[in-house]
């Protein structure tokens, strides 16, 4: 899956997408994410998608 992909630039990607996705169903493979993600600009982006979907 895209979003354990080693460039950074993907995974943001990745996250955004699924972010678009807007369904609550994706929050546990985002969840897993932000527990390993290293790369700060996708860590932050993984917190807003996160936060965006537990209010739905």
């Amino acid at each position: 899956m895209c979003i354990n992909d080693s460039n950074e630039e993907i995974r943001a990607f990745s996250v955004h997408a699924l972010n678009c996705v807007g369904h609550k169903s994706v929050l546990p493979i985002l969840r897993e994410r932000l527990a390993e993600e290293q790369d700060e600009e996708v860590y932050w982006e993984l917190k807003q998608a996160i936060l965006k979907l537990e209010k739905i």
